[in-house]
């Protein structure tokens, strides 16, 4: 791995003081034209950007705390998830003193840029996809305040805040499991999403533990949406009618789900159990109430912010990059005993 690039490296080089180099930076008067030119051939030699966080101790801050979305502007505003975790950051910055700038944007360098050029003090990336662990790096290796909510690559060094989206699955469909369901059907979130992955994987581990077929069509992706949980579960059920029970990646795909099932004339949860994930607000006011996992969206975003506040304001800082949230199960009213499991019951009685 190269060595860091630091303001005494790039003064080495050009055969100045560190003093100069924070000059040429910060573009303060008093160096030499000749001098100015010699220390950005340097920087320009190695890409070099300020370290953000350090400077910010002493330097003038802007108070403001830019969120980062890369995902599209209506799948982020549509889904209560995100508007949730919005609440939640607003809050926490109006308590400390901090504005927020919301940055919609395809490529993480125009975050960057708002940074650079000190618009805001540090970034909360929301929901990374899993492209962005290399631009992700780049930014930490710039020295830019910055905290994930949600997962990147192990070897990146930057603080995330997690919930372990293995666990929580796992726990959904061992909820289903002992309720006596075996031929379950799963639809996922969307396949750029480290979420996603963690969760197949942990559908397709408990399916395998049961011995228990994934047939063709018992597996859907939809986008987080009511819309897509509503055509992906009409798929799984119209190819394979004999399921029980279906695990759904998100809170609004569950729901569709759930009105899916309805206008097929089943009845909830006594011949199809569906299991959520999220426990958004509107989880426990659908009829019935969504069975979900609940990834205490308020914990991981006051955990975030309050994690890049420290980082902006130079406080201590875990010694550890991934905080993890534990999931929880929350039962509600759209999972019950597999019907046939409550055949047995009653004839053994």
């Amino acid at each position: 791995m190269p060595d860091r690039i630091t303001i005494s490296k790039i003064a080495s080089e050009a055969g100045v003081s560190k003093a100069t180099v924070s000059r040429v930076l910060n573009s303060r008067p008093g160096v030499l034209p000749e001098t100015w030119d010699r220390v950005m051939t340097v920087i320009d030699k190695y890409q070099f950007q300020p370290n953000i966080h350090a400077c910010s101790i002493s330097q003038h801050r802007c108070r403001c705390i830019g969120v980062v979305f890369t995902l599209d502007i209506d799948y982020v505003f549509r889904n209560p998830f995100y508007t949730e975790m919005q609440r939640v950051i607003l809050k926490v910055a109006k308590a400390h003193g901090y504005e927020v700038l919301v940055i919609c944007c395809e490529e993480l360098k125009e975050a960057m840029n708002a940074v650079m050029e000190k618009r805001v003090d540090g970034l909360i990336l929301i929901s990374p996809r899993q492209d962005q662990s290399s631009a992700v790096q780049d930014m930490v290796k710039r020295g830019i305040s910055l905290v994930c909510l949600g997962r990147v690559r192990e070897d990146v060094p930057c603080f995330q805040v997690c919930t372990n989206n293995y666990e929580g699955a796992v726990m959904a469909m061992r909820h289903l499991g002992e309720l006596g369901h075996r031929r379950v059907g799963y639809i996922n979130g969307p396949h750029f999403l480290f979420s996603s992955a963690e969760r197949y994987r942990a559908y397709w581990d408990t399916m395998e533990k049961w011995k228990s077929p994934v047939t063709a069509g018992l597996v859907q992706e939809g986008n987080n949406s009511i819309e897509s949980g509503y055509t992906a579960a009409t798929a799984i059920f119209e190819a394979n009618p004999d399921i029980t029970a279906l695990f759904v990646a998100s809170d609004l795909m569950a729901i569709g789900a759930l009105n899916a099932i309805k206008d097929r004339g089943m009845s909830i949860p006594e011949e199809a159990a569906v299991v959520g994930f999220d426990n958004v607000p509107i989880s426990k006011q659908f009829t019935p109430s969504l069975t979900t996992i609940d990834q205490h969206i308020h914990k991981k975003a006051e955990t975030g912010m309050e994690l890049l506040l420290d980082m902006i304001e130079g406080r201590p800082l875990p010694d550890r990059y991934c905080i993890e949230v534990p999931p929880t199960l929350v039962t509600r009213g759209s999972t019950g005993r597999n019907r046939q499991e409550r055949g047995r019951g009653r004839t053994a009685r």
